[in-house]
């Protein structure tokens, strides 16, 4: 039989050298696909860096933004007091001058929007509307001092390092700020650049909201001062255009009308409820029906101010019994007999001399004065308690224009013809020492050197007097920063 010798050590060898291949083809995988791996962290790791950069750089830029905003709203305020002051100007002209058209009255920025409340002859709503108008301006005309200040310019524009890291920064690209309408905020749209070397560079874009600023804090209330022509004022009735009233009573416009007929208090009645109508009168006795007797008692005045001018100074007010809810601006001397039982009263005049016992009740009684200091308050001297301030009444008394010394002047507060009763007080201007006068008290006699003090506490109209008008800008404007950070813009 034939003997076949196989050699089996080749075979083992070829197996070893495919197995050796093998392994290290596939280390070299492995080591590959870690290499790559960790290139892929690396570059996601440089790009994380990137974005924290800037977001570094968004807070830095932003913190030094809002501050430049804050220093140019200080810079803007003076062009906003200039602003103001032109108002200030045109409303310190008399109402007169300023409802006659005087030409620079129209020369106003709104004039032309706020027309309207000047044909209405409203003062208090012309101001309000001017003031109004310019606040609505005030925040685009800001932007454009901001685009003007190039803000950009006035930060570093170089690229910053972070925390001494060389290969990581951040830079400001730009600025950009939105035009604000009436009802929107002022936004700023910041966009920062951050890098990690010279290759992975990450954009960030914010939104700065700054808010709606509001560069004016205005106190609109007039400071009232005294003065011969301010007490004149008050006599006048608030815009008269000679309009005369119209009958029936319901179909006249608010303001002043001149009363011509002959029944004054049933075209009171006739009036409606909540009706601004003002009454002028120059005849008051023939426009209550009756030229002899100009008699007060049991008229119901239905709360509308009358403004009376006697054409002789005088207006002989006969009795004034169970007077009810009247206003009178008497531009004049009031003479009366008596006053008892009335009620919701108030009357200003220049002069008053009461004859009779007079006992004040839920009524107030001023008096203003005349200048030169010939005013007088009269009233019967012999006898107690012949003038008796009661309960929820005042007596009001200008001392500046009222005569207290020499012959045929003003009746002596200390004599006992003069008396209070409950909580009727008296309320003297200003503040001075006369042997007549009372002295003051807690709640009873009470002095004061604010004249407009004294007109409110007296229920005077204030509206016809000219007063100086406080506006004040404020010291800048009032924000209230917000930021919003775009991660994909």
């Amino acid at each position: 039989m034939k003997k076949i010798l196989i050699n089996s050590h080749g075979y083992a060898l070829l197996i070893t050298l495919i197995l050796v291949v093998f392994l290290l083809a596939l280390s070299t995988m492995f080591v590959a696909a870690s290499l790559n791996h960790s290139r892929q962290e690396q570059t996601v790791d440089n790009s994380n860096q990137a974005v924290v950069a800037a977001e570094m750089g968004t807070q830095y830029y932003v913190k030094n933004v809002e501050n430049l905003v804050a220093l140019e709203a200080k810079q803007f305020v003076p062009s906003v007091q200039a602003e103001l002051d032109k108002i200030k100007i045109r409303f310190n002209i008399s109402l007169s001058d300023y409802y006659g058209g005087r030409s620079y009255s129209k020369l106003g920025e709104f004039y032309d929007v706020c027309k309207p409340k000047l044909i209405a002859g409203n003062f208090v709503e012309l101001l309000d509307c001017e003031i109004n108008e310019m606040k609505k301006l005030q925040p685009s005309k800001f932007v454009q001092q901001l685009n003007a200040a190039n803000l950009v310019s006035k930060v570093n524009l170089n690229e910053r390092e972070v925390n001494d890291e060389k290969d990581l920064k951040y830079k400001i690209t730009s600025i950009d700020i939105v035009q604000p309408t009436i009802t929107s905020d002022i936004i700023l749209n910041i966009n920062v650049e951050g890098s990690m070397g010279t290759q992975v560079k990450r954009n960030l874009h914010s939104e700065l909201n700054i808010g709606s600023p509001n560069f004016l804090s205005v106190e609109k209330t007039p400071i009232i001062s005294y003065s011969d022509n301010a007490v004149s004022d008050i006599f006048e009735p608030p815009n008269d255009t000679g309009r005369i009233c119209t009958i029936p009573a319901n179909t006249n416009p608010s303001g002043t009308c001149t009363y011509a007929g002959n029944d004054l208090e049933g075209f009171l009645a006739a009036i409606p409820e909540g009706s601004d109508i003002i009454i002028k009168v120059t005849n008051y006795c023939a426009a209550i029906g009756t030229n002899s007797n100009c008699n007060f008692s049991a008229y119901d005045g239905q709360n509308v101010p009358i403004y009376i001018k006697p054409t002789n100074g005088v207006l002989d007010g006969g009795n004034a019994n169970q007077l009810k809810d009247s206003i009178f601006y008497i531009d004049g001397f009031l003479d009366l007999n008596n006053m008892n039982q009335s009620s919701g009263n108030t009357i200003i005049t220049r002069s008053i001399e009461m004859h009779n016992g007079v006992n004040m009740t839920d009524t107030t009684i001023v008096v203003m004065g005349n200048s030169g200091k010939t005013g007088l308050v009269k009233w019967k001297e012999q006898g107690a308690n012949s003038l008796i301030i009661g309960q929820n009444s005042k007596m009001c008394v200008n001392l500046n224009a009222i005569k207290l010394d020499g012959a045929d002047s003003s009746t002596n507060f200390n004599d006992n013809s003069f008396s209070f009763s409950g909580n009727g007080k008296i309320i003297y201007y200003p503040r001075i020492t006369h042997a007549k006068l009372l002295p003051e008290t807690a709640n009873q006699v009470i002095y004061t050197d604010d004249f407009e003090d004294f007109l409110r506490q007296c229920s005077v109209s204030m509206i016809n007097i000219d007063g100086e008008y406080q506006m004040e800008s404020m010291e800048n404007g009032d924000f209230n920063f917000e930021t919003f950070i775009n991660y994909n813009p």
